[in-house]
């Protein structure tokens, strides 16, 4: 494969690596075996071979069962075929190694110039992101030397740190995939909140954060247009009160076009979508968005795919919508219909700097919105595909911070994850959702609802549209109240702090809205390290409701745990505030599954069973007046 595609690959083995799996096209040489042209250059030659000493179900032993290990420098060159943009990915699985523990690997990687990783560990991204093995994909130009090395280096002052690698993939790409590409040539890249155009070009370095295949299936490496790339669902990175619909379209005969090549992203991609829906009341109430969280102080490409597919969208302002980034417009007429035509892919590209002086870590949103009538024919947006790629920045670094310690219980191992995401946000978040039963689980939260409101009488809060979103219920002030902790359940539910609460939110971040009601809003939000994705209910100083029903909601809901329930998890009160915070449901309401949609309606006839007995047994409940 070397020899005829110009996409050398190599990891660290002792021997010839095992049978790779059947949907793994990749050929993997060993840098050990006897006569290897990929042999590291070492001044002190110390490093070693090894297996990890244990495995994970979710991590393939090829690449991740073994590794090169040295607490010493060491550097691998590669004689490519071919000048220009490659993709560079080193395969990290952070393991006990011999006499290397997990815990010490602490290392920087210099290639091409630019510095990929500085001072990294990797025991701590794996822990934070919870991938027990995970991969890091950068784009970097090789000259017309055809020489790329890259360097590993333990990082100095620590006699324990090492440096280990377990893979590494150098695959070309086509010149102008995602430098100097034809869309963007003519015009440059829209910089968020500045007039002037970014321009990203062979003298910059990326580095992949995130790419999506929106209202798709996840595409293995295997199943990309050659280079290896590997697509996630989106559905864990969706923030917005709605989640829309998923429409696909199998049939369709995509055109490419010579801006647009066939290679820029698999047909998958272009045949499936999310978009907000058929309903122009729900569609101008709430924007579309997604989130990624991303390392600051770097500037971000943030590529959008588009292909108009439907039926009812045929020809320009059928549907005409508002793109955002970073909660800044964008686009303020989207045509996707206008850009290229129906059934012809295309791509809009974007620069955003990303700052936040106090914060390792931030979150950036990408949002359409729907326009009304007098605009378009639809008020409806749609989106196909998402890649965010860091920018190195001038000194050509991209190397972010390590992420903070993530604190374990003792006795307690960390909880592996659900798949072998290769990002710095992890498709486990949803460890406390109730995904996949969101129908009985909804039907069963407004019995919550239900029996709460005979207790306590009071006026529910509904959203925007009229809808109900969250059941338990609504609270609210008109001025503030300090409540004294020994009232509240501490015992039976957590405290959070307000501080808490704004890292939770991105400091209440209207991306994060995902209900309006009487009571304030609800927003989505990420607790313990990102682990755990809540629903955070904060009070409206506006409300007529205030101190009792915050008390009421607490008291009752901390004593009320049922598997079919939304779960109160805690609360906050620190200055002033009154916000709660319930297990998130991340698939949306009843609502969402009923109506606009073309998912199958949820099997209702065991949930209704059950409702209707617990009905029957309401009365016994004591009321509260």
């Amino acid at each position: 494969m070397l020899a005829l595609t110009g996409r050398p690959m190599i990891l660290p083995w002792t021997a010839a690596p095992p049978a790779t799996p059947r949907w793994d096209k990749r050929t993997w040489i060993g840098d050990a075996e006897e006569g290897s042209r990929y042999s590291p250059i070492e001044k002190t030659r110390s490093s070693v071979i090894a297996k990890a000493n244990g495995s994970h179900p979710s991590v393939p032993p090829v690449p991740y069962y073994t590794a090169r290990l040295s607490r010493s420098e060491f550097a691998y060159t590669f004689h490519v075929t071919t000048a220009g943009p490659k993709f560079v990915r080193l395969h990290f699985f952070p393991s006990d190694y011999l006499n290397f523990s997990r815990a010490d690997s602490l290392f920087s990687v210099e290639a091409a110039g630019f510095t990929l990783l500085r001072n990294f560990s990797a025991s701590l991204l794996a822990d934070y992101t919870r991938s027990p093995s995970f991969s890091k994909e950068f784009c970097l130009t090789v000259g017309d030397d055809r020489i790329l090395n890259i360097t590993f280096t333990p990082t100095p002052g620590d006699s324990d740190a090492y440096a280990f690698v377990n893979g590494i993939e150098v695959v070309s790409m086509p010149e102008r995939l995602y430098y100097s590409t034809s869309i963007d040539s003519k015009e440059g890249i829209k910089f968020a909140g500045q007039a002037t155009p970014y321009s990203v070009g062979t003298t910059d370095a990326l580095e992949m954060v995130k790419r999506l295949n929106v209202g798709g299936n996840s595409i293995d490496s295997a199943d990309d247009t050659g280079m290896y790339r590997t697509w996630e669902l989106d559905d864990d990175y969706v923030t917005s009160s709605y989640i829309g619909v998923l429409p696909v379209n199998r049939t369709i005969q995509l055109s490419y076009s010579d801006q647009v090549p066939s290679y820029t992203a698999p047909d998958s991609v272009y045949t499936t979508a999310r978009t907000m829906g058929t309903n122009k009341t729900i569609n101008l109430s709430y924007k579309l968005a997604w989130s990624i969280e991303v390392d600051t102080e770097f500037y971000y490409l943030v590529r959008l795919h588009f292909c108009e597919f439907q039926r009812e969208i045929n020809k320009p302002t059928d549907r005409v919508f508002e793109i955002f980034i970073d909660s800044q417009l964008v686009e303020n007429r989207a045509d996707v219909i206008s850009w290229s035509g129906k059934g012809m892919p295309v791509y809009r590209d974007y620069a955003v700097y990303m700052h936040d002086g106090q914060k390792k870590r931030s979150n950036l949103s990408v949002a359409v919105g729907a326009l009304p009538d007098g605009y378009t024919l639809y008020s409806d947006g749609i989106l196909n595909g998402l890649e965010i790629f860091k920018i190195s920045n001038p000194d050509g670094n991209l190397a972010g911070l390590n992420p903070d310690p993530v604190p374990v219980p003792d006795n307690q191992p960390v909880p592996p994850p659900a798949s072998k995401a290769s990002s710095n946000h992890s498709k486990t978040a949803k460890i406390a959702i109730v995904a996949g039963k969101a129908s009985g689980f909804t039907l069963l939260s407004l019995l919550a609802f239900f029996l709460y409101r005979r207790r306590n009488r009071a006026k529910d809060s509904t959203s925007s549209d009229g809808t109900s979103w969250w059941g338990p219920v609504s609270f609210a002030t008109t001025k503030s109240t300090k409540i004294q902790a020994s009232s509240l359940p501490s015992d039976r539910c957590r405290h959070f702090s307000l501080a808490e609460i704004r890292a939770a939110t991105n400091d209440f971040n209207e991306v994060f809205v995902v209900g309006v009601g009487g009571f304030g809003n609800v927003y989505k939000g990420y607790v313990d390290g990102g682990a755990t994705q809540v629903a955070i209910k904060r009070l409206n100083a506006g409300s007529q409701q205030g101190l009792h029903e915050f008390l009421t909601e607490i008291e009752m809901l901390s004593e009320l745990r049922h598997l079919h329930l939304v779960s109160l998890i805690g609360f906050c009160n620190d200055a002033g505030e009154m916000i709660l915070l319930y297990d998130y449901m991340a698939r949306g309401t009843l609502r969402d599954h009923l109506y606009n949609s073309d998912n199958p309606p949820p099997p209702l006839e065991a949930a209704a069973r059950d409702l209707h007995r617990r009905c029957a047994r309401a009365a016994l409940l004591p009321r509260r007046r």
